[in-house]
């Protein structure tokens, strides 16, 4: 199949689904929970609040993790075969790349992060040169410029393109890697060019959803005034239990649809990065 722009538009339909969004908003949840529960058990122990707050951030970062890389599979899946993918076999290929998704975007910022410490320790070397070390430091700029560049698009791609390349090669962390690096080098515009153009349709699409989020909202907040009344003239406290009961259901009800357009925007972004990563991988073969 030929990828491109067009793949990068049929995201945002592909991605208005409700088993993607679904799992994603899933995950999400599943995520924030546990990092409460993280900090929640931490909360008033001493010395051990700090160790149980990184232990929710680690908790949060991989459920996250996960959840980006089962949405870029779905989306691989039916961008190639237009065939919808079901949720257990999405679950079996998270479950079977879990290490993969979880280690390649840690293993990605640690090769930056060696890359530049190589840079400090070379120019702290030369330096000590007398005399010469500042002329060699000199004639590095431009290497390293070039070098700094490709570090500046790793951060800005890699970490994006990480879940998607797994999604699609299904490759170990150093493969994945490897990958990007590969990606990047070669072909630093095309990168470019196609997430400035899905950005800017991205904020584009998002502003709709939120224009008709908020028009909506507005209207069944019209409708419901009867019981939204109380809220808005103070003397909630003071109505019966039933009302107070419609009340915290009517806000359940409108919490839910509010995480479900982010999570739609979520699910859109991942879509974006696997459509992207097909788009590349063909010109690069």
């Amino acid at each position: 199949m030929n990828f491109g722009i067009d793949s990068i538009m049929d995201t945002f339909e592909i991605g208005f689904d409700s088993k993607k969004i679904f799992f994603q908003l899933s995950g999400v949840i599943i995520a924030l929970l546990g990092f409460f529960v993280f900090s929640w058990l931490g909360s008033g122990i001493k010395n051990l609040e700090i160790l149980f707050n990184i232990l929710g951030g680690i908790w949060l970062y991989m459920v996250l993790v996960l959840t980006h890389g089962g949405t870029c599979r779905m989306f691989y899946v039916e961008l190639s075969s237009r065939e919808k993918p079901s949720l257990p076999q999405t679950i079996k290929f998270v479950k079977d790349r879990a290490l993969s998704l979880i280690g390649s975007p840690l293993l990605l910022l640690l090769s930056m992060a060696l890359i530049l410490v190589a840079e400090f320790a070379s120019v702290w070397l030369l330096g000590k040169i007398p005399a010469l070390g500042e002329i060699l430091n000199a004639l590095l700029c431009l290497p390293l410029f070039a070098l700094n560049a490709l570090i500046a698009l790793l951060l800005l791609f890699g970490t994006a393109l990480a879940m998607a390349i797994i999604a699609v090669d299904e490759f170990k962390a150093a493969d994945t890697v490897k990958r990007i690096f590969e990606v990047v080098k070669k072909s630093p515009i095309y990168l470019i060019l196609y997430y400035s153009f899905a950005t800017l349709f991205l904020l584009l699409v998002i502003l709709g959803v939120l224009i008709i989020y908020l028009l909506s909202l507005s209207l069944t907040s019209g409708i419901f005034w009867p019981i939204t009344s109380a809220l808005a003239s103070g003397t909630f406290l003071a109505t019966s239990l039933s009302s107070k009961i419609a009340v915290i259901l009517l806000f359940v009800v409108l919490a839910f649809i509010s995480a479900l357009v982010f999570s739609y925007i979520l699910v859109a972004i991942q879509g974006i990065n696997t459509a992207i990563y097909l788009s590349i991988k063909e010109r690069i073969k």
